[in-house]
């Protein structure tokens, strides 16, 4: 047995095999950099065009610009679309690379990220009705602890809307679970509202009636 040219054999096979992977990792960087460009300039586009469109003031005429918690609506936007177009180019270069198991991961992360967002989306359009309702609460002059309701009610959507998708964004979270948690906070919310109701009309109507003796 010539163990010298096994010898070299291997280190030969080693060699190789770091030169493929090499050459890999090279074209990957590559990859990564222009995927990192073109969703820069795809998160630019689309701020550009969210201000052309004057979407901002059409949101400040409907009084929602702050149903989002302080975070811009554009700049959720931009993520969600310049992250996408990230993930697609390195998901398109890593084929020719003989990646299959980084092609096999990223092809479970699209397949994620297209629930996430879908998931965002509808929490957002909560968000948004939440604070449509609240900001009209807030407007009637004629129901007791109106701010105290108006935010009571906001949270609740909103906290109702984090719920309901979070089976989208973790999709080991038992649905079982969070429909019970659902029907109790509905169940208390809906007591602690009627309750609060149900107090100040009975000290309004009392007040009423001491006017009507004087």
């Amino acid at each position: 047995m010539n163990y010298v040219e096994t010898f070299l054999n291997v280190v030969a096979g080693a060699l190789e095999s770091a030169l493929v992977y090499l050459v890999q990792a090279f074209f990957l960087v590559i990859a990564l950099v222009i995927a990192y460009i073109v969703a820069w300039i795809a998160m630019k586009l689309v701020r550009k065009t969210w201000k052309g469109l004057g979407i901002d003031k059409k949101l400040e005429e409907l009084k929602v610009q702050d149903a989002f918690i302080g975070i811009k609506p554009v700049d959720i936007v931009a993520f969600l679309i310049g992250f996408y177009v990230f993930l697609l180019i390195v998901y398109i270069a890593v084929g020719p690379l003989s990646m299959p198991t980084l092609q096999l991961w990223l092809t479970g992360l699209l397949a994620y990220y297209a629930q996430f967002v879908q998931a965002v989306i509808f929490l957002a359009a909560v968000m948004l009705v939440a604070d449509i309702i609240s900001d009209r609460i807030r407007e009637r002059q004629d129901i007791q602890f109106n701010d105290v309701l108006a935010a009571g009610i906001q949270g609740f959507l909103i906290l109702l809307g984090v719920l309901v998708v979070l089976p989208a964004i973790f999709p080991s979270t038992n649905v079982a679970f969070v429909s019970t948690i659902v029907l109790l906070l509905t169940a208390g919310i809906a007591l602690g509202i009627g309750l609060a109701l149900g107090l100040g009309g009975k000290d309004l109507v009392a007040k009423k009636l001491k006017e009507l003796e004087k």
